[in-house]
Formats: structure tokens, C-alpha cells, sequence
């Protein structure tokens, strides 16, 4: 016998929904650890990078994180998300101080 991941009850061997929440139950075996490829390593330092330094890194840390998707199945891991969104908010003050800059407030 399994166990719902979700509401934790029990469920047939073959069942492919729980029918106490609906969820959709895991068939195969997650890995215990997460697969970080290198270009998600490469995204996040640059994201947080571009947030510290440098924002055109931003825009490198967005591509490479969906770069990362390919080499883990279409899942993007933790670190290229982190890396995706630091690059986001890095560009999006880059794009605050440009405006500021150029507004004569600076």
C-alpha cells in the first residue's frame, strides 16, 4: 500500500488519483537529490551578481536559466529559478534608474 503525498491517505497500488483530495499520485520515484546543471550554477551567480553589480548580467542569468530547463527534463531547478529571478528584479531596477536618470530625479 501507498500514501496520498498530499493528504496523506492510503491508496491502492494501482491507483493514479487519490480519492480523498483528487491529487494526482507519483507513480515513479523521485530522485533523492536534485540535478543542477551547470548553466543553472552559471544563472544564478550571475542573477545574484546582477543584482550587486552589474544588471546587464540579469539578462545573461534569464537565458541561461531556461537554457537549464533542457538538461533536466523541462523542470527548471531551484538555483536557475533563483538565478531567473534575481536577473528579473536586477533588470527591472536597471530599468527604474534608467528612467530616473533620464527624468532628471538622479
Amino acid at each position: 500500500m501507498k500514501f496520498c503525498q498530499n493528504c496523506g491517505k492510503e491508496l491502492l497500488d494501482q491507483a493514479v488519483i487519490c480519492p480523498g483530495c483528487g491529487c494526482s499520485v507519483a507513480t515513479e520515484a523521485k530522485p533523492a537529490v536534485e540535478i543542477v546543471p551547470k548553466k543553472a550554477k552559471t544563472a544564478f551567480v550571475m542573477g545574484i551578481l546582477s543584482l550587486v553589480l552589474l544588471y546587464p548580467l540579469g539578462i545573461a542569468a534569464i537565458i541561461l536559466a531556461n537554457q537549464s530547463k533542457a538538461e533536466t527534463g523541462g523542470v527548471m531547478c531551484k538555483k536557475a529559478k533563483s538565478g531567473m529571478i534575481c536577473g528579473i528584479i536586477a533588470l527591472g531596477i536597471f530599468a527604474v534608474n534608467l528612467i530616473l536618470l533620464f527624468s532628471g530625479m538622479m
